[in-house]
Protein backbone atom coordinates (compact mmCIF):
# COMPACT_ATOMS: atom_id res chain seq x y z
CA UNK A 1 0.00 0.00 0.00
CA UNK A 2 1.52 3.62 -1.06
CA UNK A 3 0.85 6.25 1.84
CA UNK A 4 0.34 10.14 0.59
CA UNK A 5 2.86 12.49 1.49
CA UNK A 6 1.15 15.59 2.27
CA UNK A 7 2.68 18.69 0.44
CA UNK A 8 2.68 21.74 2.45
CA UNK A 9 2.55 25.21 0.58
CA UNK A 10 4.22 27.85 2.97
CA UNK A 11 3.67 30.95 1.26
CA UNK A 12 4.46 33.92 2.64
CA UNK A 13 3.36 38.09 3.66
CA UNK A 14 5.78 39.69 1.99
CA UNK A 15 6.26 43.53 4.11
CA UNK A 16 7.41 46.44 1.78
CA UNK A 17 8.71 49.24 3.69
CA UNK A 18 7.73 52.74 2.72
CA UNK A 19 10.01 54.52 1.02
CA UNK A 20 9.22 58.51 1.95
CA UNK A 21 11.47 59.66 3.93
CA UNK A 22 8.59 60.15 6.72
CA UNK A 23 7.38 56.84 6.30
CA UNK A 24 10.31 54.45 7.13
CA UNK A 25 8.74 53.12 10.16
CA UNK A 26 5.74 52.36 7.96
CA UNK A 27 5.42 48.63 5.66
CA UNK A 28 2.91 47.91 3.71
CA UNK A 29 1.83 43.88 3.80
CA UNK A 30 0.91 41.80 0.99
CA UNK A 31 -2.42 40.63 2.74
CA UNK A 32 -3.57 44.35 2.60
CA UNK A 33 -2.76 45.72 5.56
CA UNK A 34 -0.20 48.28 7.13
CA UNK A 35 1.92 48.51 10.07
CA UNK A 36 4.16 50.97 12.00
CA UNK A 37 6.91 50.41 14.13
CA UNK A 38 8.05 53.39 16.53
CA UNK A 39 11.44 51.66 16.95
CA UNK A 40 12.93 49.26 14.32
CA UNK A 41 12.09 47.00 11.92
CA UNK A 42 9.54 43.89 11.85
CA UNK A 43 12.78 41.81 13.00
CA UNK A 44 13.50 43.69 15.35
CA UNK A 45 10.01 43.84 17.18
CA UNK A 46 10.39 39.86 17.14
CA UNK A 47 7.45 39.36 14.42
CA UNK A 48 8.11 36.67 12.32
CA UNK A 49 4.26 35.85 11.46
CA UNK A 50 2.13 37.90 10.18
CA UNK A 51 -1.01 39.24 12.68
CA UNK A 52 -3.05 39.67 9.91
CA UNK A 53 -2.98 36.78 7.96
CA UNK A 54 -0.81 34.59 9.83
CA UNK A 55 1.57 33.56 7.40
CA UNK A 56 5.37 34.04 7.90
CA UNK A 57 6.56 37.84 7.28
CA UNK A 58 9.33 38.48 4.71
CA UNK A 59 10.67 41.69 4.63
CA UNK A 60 11.34 44.09 1.68
CA UNK A 61 13.55 47.11 2.75
CA UNK A 62 13.70 50.26 0.91
CA UNK A 63 16.32 51.48 -0.91
CA UNK A 64 18.60 53.80 0.43
CA UNK A 65 18.47 57.28 -0.71
CA UNK A 66 20.94 58.77 -2.35
CA UNK A 67 21.23 61.31 0.67
CA UNK A 68 21.71 58.67 3.11
CA UNK A 69 24.26 57.07 1.65
CA UNK A 70 25.94 60.39 1.76
CA UNK A 71 25.69 60.71 5.34
CA UNK A 72 27.06 57.12 5.54
CA UNK A 73 30.05 58.24 3.27
CA UNK A 74 30.63 61.01 6.18
CA UNK A 75 30.12 59.34 9.15
CA UNK A 76 33.22 56.48 7.50
CA UNK A 77 35.47 59.09 6.50
CA UNK A 78 34.67 61.33 9.65
CA UNK A 79 36.30 58.28 11.97
CA UNK A 80 38.77 57.25 9.51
Amino acid sequence: MKTAKAKFIVSTCIWTQEDGWDMESVYNTACGQASQFEDGTPEDNRFVYCPYCGHPIEVVMAPKKIWEEEEDENVTNAHA
